[in-house]
């Protein structure tokens, strides 16, 4: 009995070791109304939990900022740390609704400590919000015209002349033209047009929109070919398609950390930036249709690679190619599409993509995990990982330990058993060997009560033989007596 008892405990010890959780689960949520309307205040609740009591932590809130406002003066970095009692904390922050679309409130980078002062991995959350436009009333009568009655360029004319039916125009422009004065009036006065104004350009073809919205909101579009010359167009050919190297800066959008300078290409002063952290030197190409992208210019072989800078609410960075020694165990190399850029990624089924790139802000190369549902990017903490791995093959290894101990337990039950049973068949034969010894069998004693049984037996048939001799006689007797 005292034996099943420590069985039942071992196993009950066994079983509770394999449930010990290998990180707590701890995730910073969000929750906010699902949709609402420009102008509109909306309320978000961030709320930060663990399966216990919560440590420290430490997760700054991202938000689409082309729709959103955070209102209050908000910090949008939150630090905490738990009482060692409560196990969930919740943060509040409101903004203001300033254009329709679908905007994010999400959390951009998290990081957490149990009180053993030990980093754990956090789930963040995120939130999509609706704005829809603002409610207005239109009634019929509202007029649906949306025709432009005139339209000009201040100094050039239009090809072909104006027609307000028409919608596409072209002008050219001399070299060395940086903007233009656009005019355009309504047919109707209670209709409302875009667009028009100082416009920058840039050389070679600008496609100028000029929109017109009539007061029931219907929308017309006009566009407008400026096509400024070039002087001496500089030509590059990349993966067979032809580019026109841009000389100036207007319209263009200077990367951050990045300065404005001028490097030598084919004998000609260009117009280029180039980046202290990254020592590369940016110059913008623009293609057949007017498209304008910033290339890495190398003056070593005089090539031009695609520069793509990935922009989180936190961190800019330059993704690398990825070589084969940069691949981590367990992973794999693939592409993915990242804010409109085609990356190189390690991938493995069971974690986030992560990023091979340099930090634009500090130059250090690095990895970085990429969540693709929240659009955010962390640095990968390698010793981390590494740390989990050990921790897990730890509780594996243990794990196995346990089970052998079982098993051996078991043995040693059932040997137990096996020998207990053997102890009583000891005990019978040592009984039944006492019982022996208290009643020997007396042989010579056996063997007279059978003469003496034989005897008896032998006096009796004697006895029934002088019987049926007696008989047979007498029947004999009988017999002669009738003859006679």
């Amino acid at each position: 009995m005292k034996k099943n008892k420590l069985l039942l405990f071992i196993v009950f010890m066994f079983l509770s070791l394999i449930n010990v959780k290998a990180f707590a689960s701890t995730s910073v949520g969000i929750s906010a109304s699902s949709s609402t309307t420009v102008g509109n205040v909306i309320t978000a609740t961030v709320t930060i939990s663990s399966s216990d009591p919560l440590g420290s932590w430490d997760f700054i809130i991202g938000y689409d900022s082309s729709k959103l406002t955070l209102l209050d003066n908000a910090n949008q970095r939150v630090v905490g740390y738990g009482d060692g009692n409560v196990k969930s904390k919740s943060y509040t922050f409101r903004f203001s609704t300033k254009a329709t679309g679908s905007a994010r409130i999400y959390v951009d980078s998290a990081s957490y400590y149990n009180w053993d002062e030990k980093s754990e991995n956090v789930t963040k959350g995120s939130k999509t919000i609706t704005i829809n436009p603002k409610k207005v009333n239109t009634p019929a009568s509202y007029s649906s015209n949306n025709y432009l009655s005139s339209l000009t360029i201040e100094g050039y004319e239009l090809t072909p002349t104006f027609n307000n039916a028409v919608l596409e125009y072209s002008v050219n422009l001399p070299k060395e033209t940086y903007n233009v004065k656009v005019d355009a009036k309504t047919q109707d006065s209670k209709a409302k047009v875009t667009g028009i104004g100082d416009i920058t350009l840039v050389d070679g073809e600008n496609k100028l929109e000029i929109k017109v919205t009539a007061e029931n909101g219907n929308v017309r579009t006009y566009v407008i070919k400026a096509i400024v010359e070039e002087p001496n167009p500089i030509k590059v050919t990349i993966d067979n398609k032809e580019y026109t190297i841009v000389r100036k800066k207007e319209g263009l959008e200077i990367p951050s950390n990045y300065r404005e300078t001028t490097i030598d290409i084919s004998g000609e002063s260009v117009l280029s930036f180039h980046g202290d952290v990254t020592n590369y030197n940016l110059v913008a190409l623009k293609d057949s249709n007017g498209n304008i992208g910033l290339y890495i210019y190398n003056s070593n072989d005089e090539t031009y690679t695609s520069y793509k800078e990935l922009k989180f609410n936190s961190i800019n960075v330059y993704p690398y190619s990825i070589e084969d020694n940069k691949i981590l165990d367990g992973y794999e190399k693939s592409k993915m599409t990242i804010n409109n850029n085609e990356v190189e990624v390690l991938q493995n089924k069971n974690s986030y993509p992560i990023i091979y790139g340099m930090n634009l802000s500090t130059g250090e190369v690095s990895y970085y995990t990429y969540d693709a549902k929240e659009n955010t990017l962390q640095r990968y903490n390698e010793e981390a990982n590494n740390k989990n791995k050990e921790d897990n093959k730890k509780n594996l290894y243990m794990i196995y330990g346990l089970g052998s101990l079982c098993i051996l337990e078991l043995l040693i039950l059932i040997i137990v058993l096996a020998v207990k049973n053997k102890k009583t068949n000891k005990k019978l034969e040592e009984t039944l060997e006492k019982t022996m010894k208290f009643n020997p069998i007396n042989e010579e004693e056996i063997q007279e009560k059978s003469k003496k049984e034989l005897k008896k037996e032998e006096k009796q048939r004697l006895k029934e033989e002088k019987k049926k001799l007696k008989q047979s006689k007498k029947n004999k007797g009988n017999d002669d007596m009738e003859q006679l």
